[in-house]
């Protein structure tokens, strides 16, 4: 992980499946170059046994994290190489995770700089709890 530069916030966000109940959930931590500046956790986002689709509702739940704290410059890192490609992509995407991303995009009006970047290369097929 690599601090932001002054003046950005970093989120990164990470999804969870739970293949038993075929429920998944999602947190995130938000940092500036120099502080800490709050963790978010949504355990329970609904039934879904596809990591795509809880690494998408993930993104969004940081999304809404910095948009209801007024955060305007701001980078989202994720652990799916695939989701920022559809993200980058999302106004000719047939995607399922499509609709998703779209309305994420419709929370971002108020925010001027916004990037989502991938740690990985790849969806985690052992992201799995």
């Amino acid at each position: 992980w690599r601090s932001p530069d002054a003046g950005v916030v970093k989120i990164t966000t990470d999804g969870a499946l739970n293949l038993v109940e075929g429920r998944g959930g999602a947190g995130g931590v938000a940092r500036s170059s120099t502080a800490f500046l709050g963790a978010w956790s949504k355990p329970y986002l609904g039934v879904s046994t596809d990591p795509l689709i809880i690494e998408a509702f993930s993104l969004r739940e940081g999304v809404r994290f910095a948009t209801l704290r007024g955060f305007l410059h701001v980078i989202i890192e994720v652990d799916c190489l695939e989701l920022v490609t559809l993200w980058r992509t999302r106004h000719n995407s047939r995607s399922i995770v499509a609709p998703i991303l779209n309305v994420t995009e419709t929370w971002l009006a108020e925010t001027p700089s916004f990037l989502v970047t991938s740690l990985l290369a790849d969806c985690p097929g052992n992201a799995l709890i």
